[in-house]
């Protein structure tokens, strides 16, 4: 169903970007004026510039709290009047991942070749801190099918081990836009690279699985959004609701998660405060795959922005 979905979205992205409709003037008691020709659309600034972008997440199922920033490099090499091409980019640079249980570093290089595909790669390192919070950050598991509901993880509280982890993350974003509706699959391969030490398997706060420790293990996700567009205003002010579908796989613990719910997004204007396109992303649902949480109720809460100090223009 959701493939079904993603392919007609895609399949319409077409009708979005062939931009504004315009109707021929004239009359019958006069010879037709000739149709006006379409205002070319804002062609983007090529050209280098600094940014440095900013992401704020709380959630629950586990309780999370995380902020990212960082400073990239982003070099915008194509301007077109259509917007399927127009912006094209590459962008690369380091952030600093903070939170109490497992904060660290990321490298990160992104690609958008043309306007519906987004490539990401990134590699990170994350120190478990051993903070005791009771949610399971830094749990290792005698076995590889180990219980590891709420009830035992907050029970364990004080155990947590204290370690360096790897984690390299290769991302497809797909995009798509007709009419107001809105599309958006994200497919995830993320390799995980956790210390050997006691137990067999690692507590995955990401996704809330375990995956192996002591040697490289996988997990995958594909997530699918819907929206659509209830309110706009310009310049870049819009609301939109939809649906959301996520499930992930830990490969080497053949563990599944899949969760459904609905999706607001609030976009407060094209600049705010300076930022580059701020939005407000709040996903909630339900639990329906998982070793230990089938019906239980999530939540979370995005905070996204950039700044750009610099551009060297085009």
């Amino acid at each position: 169903m959701r493939r079904a979905l993603l392919a007609l979205t895609l399949a319409s992205a077409s009708l979005a970007w062939a931009g504004p409709s315009w109707a021929e003037e004239g009359t019958a008691a006069a010879a037709p004026a000739p149709a006006p020709e379409p205002a070319p659309a804002p062609a983007a600034a090529t050209g280098l510039r600094l940014r440095t972008p900013l992401f704020v997440y709380f959630g629950s199922d586990p309780l999370k709290i995380l902020a990212m920033g960082g400073a990239h490099l982003r070099d915008v090499y194509r301007a077109d009047p259509s917007p399927v091409f127009d912006g094209a980019y590459l962008d690369g640079g380091l952030d600093v991942i903070l939170t109490p249980s497992n904060p660290g570093f990321r490298a990160h290089v992104e690609w958008m070749p043309i306007a519906p595909v987004v490539l990401k790669l990134n590699h990170s390192a994350l120190w478990y801190t051993a903070f005791p919070r009771g949610s399971g950050h830094g749990l290792s598991f005698a076995r590889t099918d180990s219980d590891f509901s709420q009830a035992v993880l907050q029970a364990r509280s004080g155990e947590e081990e204290s370690l360096w982890a790897q984690r390299t993350v290769a991302t497809l974003v797909l995009r798509a836009k007709a009419w107001r509706i809105s599309g958006q699959n994200e497919t995830e391969l993320a390799g995980w690279w956790v210390p050997a030490g006691k137990g067999l398997a690692w507590y995955e706060m990401a996704y809330d699985l375990l995956i192996l420790r002591g040697r490289y293990d996988w997990t995958f996700m594909d997530r699918l959004v819907l929206l659509f567009e209830v309110w706009k205003m310009e310049p870049g002010w819009s609301l939109s609701v939809g649906a959301v579908n996520e499930y992930v796989r830990a490969l080497g613990t053949h563990m599944e998660r899949d969760r459904v719910g609905g999706a607001v997004v609030f976009n407060p204007g094209a600049k705010l405060l300076g930022a580059q396109a701020p939005s407000v992303v709040l996903m909630a649902g339900g639990t329906a795959v998982h070793p230990n949480r089938v019906g239980s109720f999530w939540a979370h809460v995005v905070l996204s922005a950039a700044w750009e100090p610099w551009a060297a223009g085009p």
